[in-house]
């Protein structure tokens, strides 16, 4: 048996390098970004504070609106290093390629800025930004800035400006003491003033910022709040804030700022009419919670005369290689986009953590047209009339592709900002209700053999088992345009996990124990793989983004792939499932049940254009074999340990060399740290992460500790372990001998989710999560077999 088992190992791994290094070329291939190439086109990027899609309306900001019939858009994440951004910090992040802080002004009207305490500060950031990266980038070239915005994003390292410069006023109710009803009367000087610079090659407009009531900037010069690092109890809190409706005061302020922006597409399409053009949110309204802002992009020109070089995208999604969803975008993706557009062989691409945003990655929904002269249609807009609001609404001029799109974006937005304040009373609940289900399971199972078991417990013990995969399903289903949204969110999570475990106990008909919990494995981990393989595949949101146990986009971590809490339930799940098919089968059928799983799964978890997860594939096959080895009764040999700890180790590696083979602009996460390794910051990349996931304790500390906790539960495992062969003396005993599941799982389940949390940074989420999954899966499986030998006893 040890030699069936070390051949299906090496089958395991020679399996994975084939087929990893047979797809990696065709893989490269076929996700070769889509930008245009660096032709001499001028590049103008117009940038704001505070615009949401769902703020775009054909009456309040028509120039915005009828923008968008010759353009691409997506929402875009201006998450910095804090929870949310202020207007500086969005243009320091464009400047520098990087998520930028501003500790010193803060959410402050630009002024003249501290540029080395500014650069000191953000060296010692968690990302340290390099700020001035982009003016040293384009040096030489012709640079020009209106407002302060533009003119912090192109400053050099040096701390030094010398492009063309012109200065723009506030949007009135933006600035403390200021009327957001009162008329603006720069409305068209940004105008005048991108007349005066359009010959240069790019041109960074700051248009100015929305900020609500009660979080307005606070005037140049003041004294600001103290900058303080967000603690631990903070970023708990902050799972549990939402940003509410909109106040009244945006709309006045969005029509300034569209009338600004009229302005401005006016004098571009008379003066640059092929100007490639990047329309932008760079900061949050407010400081309650982050949102995802308003993005925009036209590649290639749309004329008076209409002759474009390149096509114009309207009314279609833009995305980036950075977020793979269509119609999602970083704010650290800008850096990229306007460096790929004047220097595409500055080899500053190959290190910057954004990508190219891209035009056309898919219709919203009835799909985008062909180019057309959008340039004349804006500007038939902007003649209609003077103000905003007395834009002409005919039919010929409404665009059916602008409707689309915002209803689309303004939908994800919604979804994305109405789950945020329920991540926190969620976990709350889920972990509450686990831990008393657990607590009441292990006081029954220490009950004399015979007691009365609750009827009815397993079942609700498997239902809270199924609540983590009933708030990703409940994606499928539109919860939050509900009048109520989070009344429709929680019961649709009750009603969804209820029927999984009704469907897990119905199906099976001769094993009531073991075969429920294996099912609602089996559903926990296909929902996630499933939702792996059809996210690249659609231009909508996977179940993960934006739900209640995945990734929340406006907080701008993961975007697609597995989520460390998502992998913790999958593997949990697939290895109940798998560890119940594969006992119930012939050895050699269950052995190459096994393998054959094990490596579908690794691959779609560590492929980088799937799973694209770092941590998970070493984890799975340390699972995987700890598996085998106790269902096939194979002595857990220290050789044993060791050799699986090396292919768990060389798993990852493999993954991250195939993204490496990719070009640079086109590696995900797994890619960048192999070069992190060739650039020598290969060892701070996995102190850092030992250190994040015991709480920031030291690297070497949290190395001793993780060993001697190996240690302890390996002679747990040998020492303590009541064996089928000993005479029970309670209930758990007895579901221990009675339930082979039990003993084939336990310590797979637990050495998996424990390794996955050292290799990950996201400390005991992946145990915690998991082991509500597994841990209560077991209990219930344990409290069935406890009640059906009551029942026959008595």
């Amino acid at each position: 048996m040890v030699r069936v088992l070390r051949s299906a190992a090496g089958a395991l791994l020679a399996a994975l390098c084939a087929i990893l290094f047979a797809v990696a070329p065709a893989a490269a291939d076929t996700q070769k970004a889509e930008g245009v190439s660096g032709a001499e086109e001028p590049v103008v990027v117009v940038g704001f504070s505070g615009l949401l899609w769902r703020d775009i309306t054909p009456e309040n900001t028509p120039n915005l609106y009828y923008f968008l019939d010759s353009a691409a858009g997506a929402n875009i994440v201006t998450r910095t290093v804090e929870e949310t951004t202020c207007p500086s910090e969005g243009w320091l992040t464009i400047g520098a390629g990087q998520r930028a802080i501003d500790p010193t002004n803060g959410c402050q009207q630009m002024g003249a800025a501290n540029w080395d305490g500014l650069a000191d500060a953000n060296r010692d950031s968690n990302y340290k930004a390099e700020l001035g990266l982009l003016g040293d980038t384009l040096e030489g070239r012709d640079l020009a800035a209106i407002g302060p915005g533009g003119a912090l994003a192109l400053t050099d390292s040096g701390g030094e400006f010398t492009g063309e410069y012109r200065e723009l006023g506030a949007i009135p109710g933006s600035v403390e003491g200021t009327d957001p009803y009162g008329s603006d009367p720069e409305s068209g000087a940004a105008g005048a003033a991108f007349a005066d610079v359009a010959e240069n090659d790019l041109v960074a407009i700051d248009l100015g910022a929305i900020r609500y009531p009660g979080d307005e900037l606070s005037p140049a010069g003041t004294q600001g709040e103290e900058f303080r690092p967000r603690g631990a109890i903070d970023k708990f809190l902050a799972a549990f804030k939402g940003t509410g409706a909109p106040p009244a005061e945006v709309v006045p302020q969005a029509a300034a700022l569209d009338a600004r922006f009229g302005a401005v597409m006016d004098a571009v399409d008379e003066l640059a009419p092929d100007a490639r053009i990047l329309v932008v949110s760079v900061g949050d309204a407010q400081t309650a919670a982050p949102q995802l802002g308003f993005m925009s992009v036209r590649e290639g020109g749309a004329g008076a005369d209409g002759d474009q070089e390149h096509p114009v995208a309207g009314g279609e999604l833009a995305s980036s290689d950075a977020t793979r969803q269509p119609g999602l975008v970083q704010l650290t993706d800008v850096f990229p986009t306007l460096v790929s557009w004047l220097e595409p062989d500055a080899p500053v691409l190959e290190r910057v953590v954004g990508s190219q945003i891209q035009a056309g990655g898919g219709g919203s929904e009835s799909g985008g047209g062909a180019a057309r002269d959008g340039g004349a249609r804006d500007r038939a807009v902007r003649d209609a009339g003077a103000e905003p609001a007395d834009a002409p609404k005919s039919d010929e001029l409404a665009s059916e592709r602008a409707d689309s799109l915002i209803s689309r974006l303004a939908d994800d937005q919604e979804r994305s900002e109405n789950v945020r304040p329920f991540v926190g009373p969620f976990y709350v609940v889920v972990l509450a209700m686990a831990s008393v289900a657990g607590v009441v399971a292990l006081k029954l199972m220490r009950r004399r053999i015979g007691a009365p078991v609750p009827r009815g417990l397993s079942r609700f013990v498997a239902w809270v088992a199924a609540l983590p995969v009933a708030s990703l399903l409940i994606n499928a289903l539109p919860w939050w345009r509900f009048a109520v949204p989070g009344i429709a969110l929680f019961v649709g999570i009750g009603l969804i996990a209820a029927l999984i475990v009704a469907v897990a106990y119905m199906l099976p008909r001769n094993d009531k124990v073991q075969a429920p919990i294996a099912i609602i494995g089996a559903i926990t981990a296909i929902t996630l793989i499933v939702d792996v393989l059809l996210d690249s595949a659609t231009s909508h949101y996977s179940l993960q983004l934006s739900s209640l146990l995945g990734t929340q986009p406006q907080v701008g971590g993961r975007f697609y792939g597995l989520s460390n809490a998502s992998f913790a339930i999958m593997a949990a799940g697939l290895i109940l499932a798998i560890s119940y098919v594969a006992a119930r089968l012939p050895k050699r059928a269950g052995i190459a049940a096994l393998v054959a799983t094990g490596i579908a799964v690794v691959i779609v978890d560590g492929t980088a254009t799937l799973g694209a997860d770092f941590g998970g594939p070493p984890a799975l096959v340390l699972g995987f074999v700890l598996a085998g080895l106790l269902i096939y009764g194979v002595r857990l040999t220290p050789w044993w340990i060791l050799g699986t700890l090396l292919a768990a180790g060389a798993t990852s590696l493999l993954f991250s060399f195939v993204d490496y083979l990719r070009p640079a602009t086109e590696r995900s996460h797994l890619g960048r740290f192999i070069q992190t390794v060739l650039d020598g910051g290969g060892f701070d990349v996995v102190t850092r992460k030992l250190s994040q996931s015991l709480f920031g304790l030291p690297w070497w500390l949290a190395v001793i500790v993780f060993v001697l906790a190996g240690a302890i539960a390996i002679l747990w495992w040998y020492r303590r372990t009541p064996r089928p062969a000993s005479e029970p003396e309670h209930l758990g005993q007895l579901a221990w001998q009675g339930i082979p599941l039990l003993r084939h799982t336990t310590f797979p389940v637990i050495a998996t989710l424990v390794f996955g949390m050292v290799i990950n940074d996201s400390g005991v989420v992946i145990p915690a999560i998991g082991m509500t999954v597994a841990g209560l899966l077991w209990a219930a499986a344990a409290l069935e077999h406890a009640g059906t030998v009551g029942r026959a006893s008595a």
